[in-house]
């Protein structure tokens, strides 16, 4: 079996939804995104730039422009369906920009097959790294792909962002359920720093960003609704299976209560830790 084959369970879940998304995606905050993580990198012309998790290109389309025609951007995602978008805009805007369908837990193979670079300037890898199963042994990979003084920018959300995700994920370890998303290692604003320390990668810039919606504040008896509403979606429909929906319901709701603040109330704010790492 190929190594371009061998995807975990986790990896292939997130293929299937973010196919089933591409349609929609750049009709949201992920374009503003994009180019906050170009601003904050600053790549400069004619520098190599690896974006991971590249989706429809909003990143690799915006670190073209910085890069420049003596610069490469080379776009990596596990999704047909999303890359298709990021090459049609691409094309549409006259953008050299090498695409690759991969996994991107697994970079060494496309390496050893020199179908990418193992001197990037920069790695790019935006709202994608709570998709991994292994984000440590994933990032200590990517390091190899980085020339020596080379960076790497990459985001989580923070613990108190969707926490409804939260939520799943933790009754999911509990029943046994996969969810695609891995969060709970996010405990506060030093665990992304704590993981590229872990890595070998000596911290340039840690900061915590706002997002792009706006605050939310739960009251306690709309758990209901929110649980109905998350199962409603790619992410979370399988809690809401006849076989499971009952006991995955009153677990989310005894969650929710255990979350809320003072005044009863669950607050949900929109925010990233992000980190610029060096390789050193």
């Amino acid at each position: 079996m190929a190594l371009t084959t061998m995807r975990s369970t986790t990896t292939i879940t997130s293929k299937r939804i973010y196919d089933a998304r591409s349609s929609k995606y750049n009709e949201s905050w992920h374009p503003e995104h994009a180019a906050n993580y170009i601003r904050w990198a600053q790549p400069d012309a004619g520098q190599h730039v690896l974006d991971l998790a590249c989706g429809t290109g909003l990143v690799s389309i915006a670190a073209k422009h910085a890069v420049g025609p003596t610069g490469t951007v080379t776009a990596v995602d596990v999704s047909t369906g999303m890359m298709a978008i990021g090459k049609q805009s691409a094309q549409t805007g006259g953008l050299d920009i090498q695409w690759l369908e991969w996994d991107v837990t697994n970079l060494l193979s496309a390496k050893a097959q020199g179908k990418i670079r193992d001197d990037y300037d920069w790695i790019t890898c935006a709202t994608a790294l709570v998709l991994l199963e292994d984000p440590l042994s994933t990032i200590k990979q990517w390091k190899e792909l980085l020339k020596s003084g080379g960076r790497i920018i990459t985001d989580v959300p923070t613990e108190k962002t969707m926490p409804q995700g939260m939520i799943f994920e933790q009754i999911g370890k509990e029943m046994g359920i996969e969810q695609p998303s891995r969060r709970l290692w996010v405990k506060n604003e030093k665990s992304l720093e704590q993981l590229f320390f872990d890595a070998g990668f000596e911290i340039e810039n840690s900061w915590k960003a706002p997002g792009y919606l706006p605050r939310k504040d739960h009251r306690v008896d709309e758990a209901g609704e929110l649980f109905d509403r998350w199962t409603g979606t790619d992410f979370c429909r399988v809690f809401g299976e006849e076989n499971v929906r009952e006991k995955a319901r009153t677990m989310f709701l005894k969650r929710f209560d255990e979350m809320k603040g003072e005044g009863g109330m669950v607050n949900e704010e929109d925010a990233f830790y992000l980190v610029i790492g060096r390789n050193v």
